[in-house]
């Protein structure tokens, strides 16, 4: 079968495109992306093809100075010769990675699919009603080769059946859809089919260096593996894909039991010992991570020896009255036939007439307020708000949700010393610890900090302050019910 009727079968199966989508592509200038490109344009203009729009976007991460370049001219221009809608975005790596710590792979990531979410929604309005009946649709150049190293990573890494699994032909980032059509391809198709059209491409240098963890298993396993037998990648890609499917119905019978065996009284989630007798335990294992996970908000560094087994042993034999401490400040207590999960914080007084937080060592109440506007026509930034309870934000760089709350396991703030946990943040700032899980919070779904405000401190995230070049602001207000 030819690589475009199996580019094409692939789609179709796996309903990656539907009508009205308006796909993005991740245009690097490599023979990946480049041929995922040339594929969708073809794809586009058959019979069989749902109805969408095309547009390249190629990110310049500044990390490879004249090589990067190079293959950023070479991308517009392969791009505007073929007809095609580019749009080329620059972005600062390695100062990213002084501010926060994070490696280049991690920061140029992020900051990637940073830009395209904010490119896919350019044309919804703030209020997440959208301008056009379209759905942005990231594409990108995800190959089998690609997923036979990233089964291999995870399995390395310890993972589980979801891990093993792969990347999905479709997913979620945020707020985005992501596809991947070229999974049914390997990388000899992508190149093959370059040389059949005549398109040249890039090699990134970094693909050959030995420091990265993927390029060690690109280019001495994987080579490995297709001497043990040929086809080992595509193997590796279709175990991938059953393992997806098996995770898909554990997943479904993990949330019916979930249903049926936990409630959630005040703040804690109680798991009846009754699951573990009716329930596989491959069930209850997985039932345990749902409450971990939905108590804390986290499962990194949530190791099944380490600690669902323990408490999956304290539901099934321990004795009433036992407890078990897990990251995260996280409790498990057996109650008698039951499990609570519960968080080792103090609890936080509300009532009608508001939330309340220590001020000047009492609680006193307060209510929040959140509201957008445009910066004025003069292009003049207004003034700054000469007011410790009001922060200003510059809104065009928030992709996610905002929400208040007090703190969870896992927040981190970026300040001009860079990024940093919350938890350390507070420490430097001799915050004592029985102030801290009062403090107010206006985070982003990530646990992103953008303001940390309470008894003896008020500080925000440099990283989404206004300036000169601001549009929309978001002003957070904080209002106290008793003066």
């Amino acid at each position: 079968m030819d690589v475009f009727k199996r580019f094409s079968d692939f789609i179709h199966e796996n309903k990656l495109i539907e009508d009205g989508d308006r796909i993005i592509v991740g245009v690097s200038g490599g023979a990946d992306s480049l041929c995922l490109l040339f594929l969708l344009c073809r794809f586009l203009k058959s019979e069989a093809a749902p109805r969408f729009s095309l547009e390249a976007v190629h990110v310049n991460h500044g990390i490879r100075g004249d090589s990067a370049d190079r293959d950023e001219e070479y991308t517009l221009k392969v791009c505007a010769d073929a007809g095609i809608d580019c749009k080329n975005v620059r972005i600062d790596v390695p100062s990213e990675v002084k501010k926060t710590g994070e490696s280049e792979e991690e920061a140029a990531r992020r900051l990637r699919y940073e830009v395209f979410e904010k490119l896919a929604f350019a044309n919804t309005c703030k209020s997440g009603e959208k301008k056009e009946a379209v759905r942005p649709v990231l594409a990108t150049g995800h190959h089998m080769d690609d997923q036979a190293e990233t089964v291999l990573h995870n399995l390395f890494r310890g993972s589980a059946i979801k891990g093993l699994g792969g990347m999905a032909p479709v997913s979620v980032r945020g707020n985005l859809r992501v596809i991947r059509p070229l999974l049914c391809l390997g990388r000899f198709d992508t190149e093959s089919y370059l040389n059949e059209i005549g398109i040249s491409y890039c090699m990134d240098e970094t693909n050959f260096l030995g420091e990265y963890t993927r390029n060690k298993i690109r280019h001495s396993l994987i080579p490995l593996t297709k001497e043990i037998n040929a086809r080992s990648v595509e193997h590796m890609a279709q175990s991938a894909a059953a393992l997806r499917d098996v995770e898909d119905y554990l997943e479904s019978e993990t949330e019916e039991a979930y249903d049926k065996w936990v409630r959630k009284e005040s703040d804690d989630l109680i798991l009846s010992c009754e699951c573990f007798e009716k329930e596989h335990r491959v069930i209850c294992q997985r039932v345990i991570r749902v409450c971990i996970k939905k108590r804390c908000g986290y499962l990194k560094d949530i190791g099944a020896e380490q600690h669902i087994l323990p408490v999956l042993r304290l539901g099934m034999s321990g004795d009433s009255g036992r407890e078990l401490d897990l990251p995260y400040d996280l409790k498990v207590r057996k109650n008698y036939d039951d499990l609570i999960f519960s968080l080792k914080t103090s609890e936080i007084a509300s009532s009608d007439d508001g939330d309340h937080m220590i001020r000047d060592g009492a609680m006193t109440a307060y209510k929040t307020d959140l509201r957008v506007f445009e910066r004025e026509e003069t292009g003049i930034l207004p003034v700054f708000p000469n007011d410790s309870c009001i922060k200003w934000f510059d809104y065009d760089k928030i992709n996610s949700h905002v929400q208040w709350r007090h703190r969870q396991p896992g927040d981190y703030i970026v300040t001009a010393a860079g990024r940093t946990l919350l938890k350390d943040f507070l420490i430097k700032q001799k915050i004592p610890q029985r102030l801290r899980d009062s403090l107010l919070l206006l985070t982003l779904e990530d646990g992103e900090v953008l303001w940390v405000m309470g008894e003896g401190i008020s500080r925000i995230n440099t990283r989404y302050m206004t300036d000169v070049n601001t549009k929309s602001i978001l002003e957070a207000r904080l209002i106290w019910l008793t003066e």
